[in-house]
């Protein structure tokens, strides 16, 4: 199904996250939902998160 690298070695793929980050991004849309925002708002909580923890965005 997924091929391995010269090392045996199989790499992730874009579906492929980590539990804490998933809980991360859970908790930020509950919050969103519990104060009926706008998707800007949602939209700028992941922006804020990105930022917190040093993700760079595109221009």
């Amino acid at each position: 199904m997924w091929s391995k690298d010269e090392k045996g070695i199989r790499g992730s793929y874009g579906r492929m996250a980590y539990l804490e980050d998933l809980e991360t991004a859970i908790k930020i849309v509950a919050d969103w939902t519990s104060r009926k925002s706008s998707p800007t708002e949602l939209f700028m909580a992941f922006w804020d998160k990105n930022e917190e923890l040093g993700y760079g965005h595109k221009d």
